[in-house]
């Protein structure tokens, strides 16, 4: 054994062998206080190290010392990184002063059950990573956490941290046994912890203030998450936690991506000052009703396949993305009154729509309200312009009614079988194949209307009249088979395209210039 000394600083251990070890005993001095980088490693006779003045471990020791059962340590303040790494029999660490850990220490310690650090202030990275038989870990003041610690630690059940305030990523990941989570002191959760803990079922962090990215993915038996002043939650957050039935977060203002996807039976959703969502949240949930009394703002693909959703109603509500609410084939209620903008594909094959009432509504972007089924009342009363295929077969719409409306795009109120009356006195312009086959509708007038394009009321079987003083153009293969169309009014009528008033057979009244 060879000691530095260094007269008024630690003495330091700097080598050993092998006749060191007595019947598998290693005792080093009380007046050692630090172990060198690499003193200790591949000692297959080491049982028992007993250090009653050590203070500190450099890095790299106690590595593959595969008999290593025990170490005493009384003293100890800090050990750096990379020690005690595959020492599979090791079951107990004595070390009640031990205040830091750094990186890489205790890995795949197979044997190891229990620590108690009672002393332990800060952890950094990858410590205890894949010890497979702990169980039960007591840090009493530790205050904040790196990345990976306790990663696939398969059986740990049982933390005591009261006073964590900080974890960093991929902590407790795979922790296949942890049933409960108790960190009253946690404000901030970095990325990927908890992931695929599938026993964990209760949490308790009542100052958690921001959740991270990936956290809690396919926490299946988790049912109940409740944050009190949590503000911010990232991405990927629940994912596939498939038990979860309530999550309440009274001061939360936003959520990112893809939180809560595959959280079938989540029911109750306590957001009240929550403002933005951002996009595919909600994915498949099993919640019927959505209140957000605060929302202003939602991405896409938010509410995707909410099959048993009834009622949304967000007061302040102004702007929505792309494909939300789609095939959220119950959603009957949709209460939004200072909504002003909606991309693509929102209600899209919502079946059980009836009413869709958005008095600040401008702008409609593209097969929204597509297959509608039982769309009975559509109320904008300041919309000014539609994108394509929208209310394509609202089989129930009878009337159409926006004073506003200016643009049509293409296919909008295409099979739309019992659309009976559309009013539209500021309309200027209409696409392609709107009103294709809109079997019940009797007549069209349209007095600031300059142009159409084509296939436009094709097969309209009950129109008799259309009047449009001020148009100007009609593309191909309008009003094509309307065989009850008796007036035609185009004073200003400049140019029309082919196979428009084919098969008209009752067509009396033409009027256009010659």
């Amino acid at each position: 054994m060879k000691i530095q000394k260094e007269p008024g600083k630690h003495d330091i251990l700097i080598h050993i062998d092998s006749s060191d070890i007595k019947d598998g005993v290693l005792y080093l001095p009380k007046n050692v206080v630090l172990i060198g980088d690499g003193v200790i490693q591949n000692q297959p006779d080491l049982v028992t190290v007993i250090a009653p003045g050590l203070s500190f471990i450099q890095n790299g020791n106690f590595r593959f010392c595969n008999a290593l059962t025990r170490v005493e340590a009384p003293e100890l303040l800090s050990i750096y990184s990379d020690t005690f790494y595959e020492c599979n029999a090791l079951t107990t660490l004595v070390a009640p002063q031990l205040r830091s850990m750094w990186d890489r220490n205790f890995n795949q310690c197979s044997s190891l059950t229990s620590v108690e650090v009672p002393e332990l202030y800060t952890m950094r990275s990858k410590n205890f990573y894949n010890c497979k038989a702990l169980t039960h870990l007591v840090a009493s003041i530790i205050g904040n956490m790196g990345d990976k610690n306790f990663y696939e630690c398969d059986v740990l059940t049982r933390l005591e941290i009261p006073i964590l305030d900080e974890i960093g990523n991929k902590n407790f990941y795979q922790c296949k046994a942890l049933t409960d989570f108790e960190a009253p002191e946690l404000t901030s959760i970095g990325d990927f912890n908890f992931g695929l803990c599938t026993e964990l079922t209760g949490i308790e962090l009542p100052k958690l203030e921001g959740i991270g990215n990936d956290n809690f993915d396919r926490c299946e038996v988790l049912n109940d998450f409740v944050a009190p002043v949590l503000t911010a939650v990232g991405d990927d957050n629940f994912y596939g936690c498939k038990s979860l039935t309530r999550f309440e977060a009274p001061m939360l203002t936003v959520i990112e991506n893809k939180n809560f996807r595959f959280c079938k039976t989540l029911t109750r959703f306590i957001a009240p000052l929550l403002t933005i969502i951002g996009d595919r949240n909600f994915y498949e949930c099993g919640f019927s009703s959505f209140e957000a009394p605060a929302l202003t703002t939602i991405g896409n693909k938010n509410f995707y396949e909410c099959n048993a959703l009834i009622d949304f109603e967000a007061p302040m509500l102004t702007i929505i993305g792309d494909k939300n609410f789609y095939e959220c084939n119950t959603l009957t209620g949709f209460k939004v009154p200072l909504l002003t903008s909606i991309g693509d594909k929102n209600c899209y094959e919502c079946n059980a729509l009836t009413d869709f009432k958005a008095p600040m509504l401008a702008t409609i972007g593209n097969k929204n309200f597509y297959e509608c089924h039982m769309l009975m009342n559509f109320k904008t009363p300041v919309l000014t312009a539609i994108g394509d295929n929208n209310f394509y077969q609202c089989n129930a719409l009878i009337g159409f009614d926006n004073p506003t409306l200016t643009t049509i795009g293409n296919g909008n109120f295409r099979y739309c079988n019992v659309l009976a009356n559309f009013e539209a006195s500021e309309l200027t312009s209409i696409g392609n194949k709107n009103f294709y086959e809109c079997d019940a509708l009797i007549g069209f007038k349209a007095p600031v209307l300059s142009s159409i394009g084509k296939n436009n009321f094709q097969f309209c079987r009950s129109l008799t009249f259309f009047k449009a003083p001020i148009l100007t153009s009609i593309g191909s293969k309008n009003f094509m088979n309307c065989g009850v169309l008796t007036h035609f009014e185009a004073p200003m009528l400049t140019t029309m395209r082919n196979y428009n008033f084919d098969d008209c057979e009752m067509l009396a009244h033409f009027q256009a210039p010659a």
